[in-house]
């Protein structure tokens, strides 16, 4: 909820998780993509109703070669 003085206030409990995931694609997937596959996972991992906010932090590519 935010307050009229713009503050953000939290009612209920408060769970904060960090995850590493490992993506694997044959071709080149943009930033915007991972995010939203990560956003995807998630929300399908998550009991219905469950409120949850994604922030993704890095994005490390590796290239291995033939």
């Amino acid at each position: 909820m935010i307050t009229p003085e713009g503050q953000i206030t939290i009612q209920g409990p408060v769970i904060i998780a960090g995850l590493e995931i490992k993506l694997t694609s044959s071709g080149e997937l943009s930033n915007g993509t991972i995010v939203e596959l990560v956003k995807e996972f998630l929300r399908d991992q998550l009991l219905n109703g469950t409120a949850h906010t994604v922030n993704v932090r890095k994005i490390q590519r590796v290239v291995v070669g033939p």
